[in-house]
């Protein structure tokens, strides 16, 4: 009897009950439960074309320029490898009032790279571009930007270049050189902290007897930020971490540096193992609301601004990441929520000792050497800027004393220590001390010779709060008392920040382009 005959006859001889038993154990029976059928790989008319050009296209080349009163230029290359390709990037910025800097990077890619970016290219349409698109000047730039793609079997290379006109859809295409751009820049930042990896990995096993996890691996800053004005952000480094406790003016404005504290490795350890502990990273995310609390900050009244006081929002720059991962404040607080507070708190109590040394070093420092006690004004000063003339400068205070730098070139720039500092600030209040807000019937435009600005951030403690305050003194054609004393203390402090030297400078510019890496993404875009 046929095979097919005896199952037919053993089914037809089954209750309908046992026969879909049966049915449902077959596949359990034979072992192919798990079995997948593999599907061939479809690729369609477009797929086909992009592997063909993939493997004829050898280099592609786009160049932009910007020319006015600033002047941009970028250009970025791939070009094909047996490995996949290998890309440059160069960026060429000079501000009408700025020295020029000129920055050079490059990365491998792999072959699904080169591949994806072969396909998206094309996606753009590039092939149907026309060859030449010119337009008439917009704005005070003219630009001019062109693409190169050359091929391994054929001599020709496909051109097309504009001046102050673009293609349809040149906008995706920029987006396209950005994201080379970036992440040319991710590869770099990835092979620099290689080594700290793999020093944090082999630490983190030998204090805690378990692998570190990729989250904690990847953290290289976090900042916890409340509305009410409390600020702190921890950053890793090669030898641990600094905190820095903050403002609403961050940690890199005019208003001020921020105070900080080193930790060394193993506290940085032991940090990231509490903020994971904290389950933070299957927090539910939210959406940047930095700007969102700084206007509330600075705009909202004082009987609803008590009610809001405790809005907060924490980044995590991850090196896993192009855009830092964000939570803010909802509803309800998010699990361990006491946790991370104590955490952030335990930090915070760091820093401010670390204020406190530096503020009772102050009042000290001031009393020797004036024989009288600081007053209120001169030691909440945080820091002074300054437009008169020639002289456009700032000065902030800092730990140890401060730092005086031109604001529109932040090369020129020199340290203070303590005594240097009360000096200023004293000389500064016996200047201001019976000024009045404004000495012009009309606010102006800046770069006028008559015309003067001076700027005093001050901060002040209140409870657990600091407490900022903005003065703004301002004038044209007419001058408050003790004017020349105040201009010749000002023309010392310009003459101070002008003292850096070349070998200075180069080292400054050697740090601003491995820790810069991009320029505006408006030089790519139309």
């Amino acid at each position: 009897m046929p095979a097919s005959a005896f199952v037919f006859r053993i089914f037809t001889g089954m209750s309908n009950k046992l026969l879909a038993i049966v049915l449902f154990m077959l596949p359990l029976l034979c072992g192919c439960q798990d079995k997948e059928i593999e599907q061939p790989e479809i690729c369609d008319s477009s797929c086909e074309e992009i592997k063909e050009l993939e493997s004829s296209i050898n280099k592609v080349v786009f160049k932009h320029s910007q020319s006015g009163r600033h002047n941009f230029r970028t250009g970025i290359s791939v070009t094909k490898t047996d490995s996949g390709a290998f890309a440059k990037y160069h960026g060429y910025t000079r501000m009408e009032f700025g020295r020029a800097s000129s920055r050079n990077f490059e990365a491998e890619l792999n072959k699904s790279e080169w591949l994806d970016f072969i396909e998206t290219l094309y996606k753009c349409d590039v092939d149907k571009w026309e060859k030449k698109y010119d337009g008439t000047k917009k704005g005070q730039f003219d630009t001019e930007w062109s693409l190169d793609i050359s091929f391994s079997d054929r001599e020709e290379t496909d051109s097309f270049s504009g001046d102050n006109e673009y293609p349809q859809n040149y906008k995706e295409f920029a987006k396209l050189m950005e994201d080379m751009r970036d992440k040319i820049k991710a590869k770099i930042a990835k092979q620099a902290e290689a080594p700290l990896e793999n020093k944090l990995e082999i630490e983190y096993e030998k204090k805690f007897e378990e692998p570190i996890s990729d989250f904690e691996l990847s953290i290289k800053k976090i900042s916890y930020n409340i509305l009410n004005g409390n600020y702190i952000s921890v950053a890793r480094t090669d030898t641990g971490a600094i905190a820095r406790d903050g403002l609403n003016f961050g940690e890199t404005s005019n208003r001020g540096l921020p105070f900080e504290q080193e930790l060394d490795t193993d506290e940085w350890l032991d940090f990231i193992r509490a903020l994971r502990k904290c389950n933070i990273d299957k927090w539910e995310k939210g959406r940047d609301t930095s700007a969102i609390m700084l206007w509330l900050y600075n705009n909202m009244p004082p009987f609803l601004m008590k009610k809001i006081s405790q809005e907060w929002e924490i980044e995590i720059f991850s090196s896993n990441e192009k855009e830092p991962i964000v939570f803010s404040s909802s509803d309800t607080d998010p699990s361990n929520w006491k946790d991370f507070k104590k955490i952030m708190n335990s930090m915070t109590a760091r820093i401010k000792a670390v204020k406190k040394e530096s503020d009772d070093k102050l009042k000290a420092e001031y009393q020797k050497r004036f024989g009288e006690p600081i007053n209120d004004f001169e030691f909440s000063i945080r820091s002074i800027s300054i437009y008169e003339g020639e002289n456009y400068i700032t000065v902030f205070r800092t730990a140890t004393g401060a730092i005086v730098m031109y604001i529109d070139d932040p090369w020129n720039r020199q340290e203070l220590d303590t005594g240097e500092w009360l000096d200023f600030i004293r000389t500064l209040h016996k200047c201001v001390n019976e000024w009045g807000k404004n000495y012009n019937t009309t606010r102006y435009s800046r770069y006028s010779s008559s015309k003067w600005e001076l700027e005093i951030f001050s901060l002040y403690e209140n409870e657990s709060n600091l407490i900022d305050k903005d003065d703004l003194i301002f004038g044209s054609n007419a001058y408050p008392p003790n004017w020349e004393e105040f201009k010749e203390l000002i023309k010392n402090m310009a003459t101070r920040a002008k003292k850096m030297t070349q070998e200075e400078i180069e080292e400054e510019d050697l740090y601003f382009n491995n820790t810069h890496l991009s320029p505006p993404a408006q030089i790519l875009a139309p």
